[in-house]
């Protein structure tokens, strides 16, 4: 099942086969371990995250609307200039957590506000549902576009920081 822990602050769910994911929607969605056959999988600084004015370093931060940097930090559209941060804002946002029906897992939800608006003039929901399978953590993105048949220009990209144990052979 799912349960709160703290320091850091994160919601932990808890396979059948023992395996573990732990999530922070209050910072971006953010994944911040997991545990695979007894393993701890990511790599995690969680002093860094301990200050909110530092950019994350580990875990699996979520990249939407861009990856990487935009010109100026200008996403430019035929409605107009618009400010955007590098990787964008879905990693800076709360988002929505939900139980996986049918599977064991999470899912986390961001939808568009007026703050996301400001940055990106689009009407959206993306949802991430992680599964955890046998050795395997399942990811599967899905975004809906509520404008209509309007284009919707968009990128989106996970970073996940796996543990490395030796970068020699």
């Amino acid at each position: 099942g799912v349960q709160t822990c703290a320091l850091p602050i994160y919601w932990q769910f808890t396979a059948a086969n023992a395996d573990q994911l732990r999530v922070v929607p209050e910072r971006g969605g953010l994944v911040t371990g997991w545990l695979c056959s007894g393993v701890e999988r990511l790599y995690f600084d969680a002093e860094r995250f301990a200050d909110p004015s530092k950019s994350v370093r580990g875990g699996i931060p979520v990249l939407f609307p861009v990856c990487g940097n935009l010109p100026n930090n200008q996403l430019v559209l035929p409605q107009g200039r618009f400010p955007m941060a590098q990787h964008g804002f879905a990693r800076d946002l709360p988002w929505q957590l939900e139980p996986l029906d049918g599977a064991d897992g999470i899912r986390l939800c961001l939808s568009d506000s007026e703050v996301t608006r400001a940055a990106y003039p689009f009407h959206f929901r993306l949802m991430l549902e992680y599964s955890l399978e046998p050795s395997a953590l399942a990811i599967r993105a899905l975004l809906e576009h509520r404008d209509g048949p309007a284009a919707m220009p968009f990128a989106l990209g996970l970073h996940p920081y796996l543990q490395v144990q030796s970068l020699q052979a």
